[in-house]
């Protein structure tokens, strides 16, 4: 998660809808269980996926960050 956390971010805000002048207040409460639910999508398709790369040159490949988001 570390290494994948803008994209987790990222993930997040799309599934929120959040666009630039939206209160970040009416939709925190359903932060930490999108969080959760992100993660464990994310995994899923990372060990499906590529289960022998290196997360830290993983998330800096934007083909494959982009194949990621297609699978969750």
């Amino acid at each position: 998660c570390v290494h994948g956390n803008r994209f987790i971010e990222w993930a997040v805000l799309s599934v929120l809808g959040m666009a630039s002048g939206k209160a970040f207040a009416s939709v925190e409460g359903q932060i930490p269980s999108l969080v959760h639910g992100t993660i464990a999508k994310l995994l899923t398709a990372v060990k499906l996926n590529y289960a022998d790369s290196y997360p830290a040159s993983l998330f800096k490949n934007l083909g494959k960050c982009k194949e990621l988001s297609s699978k969750m």
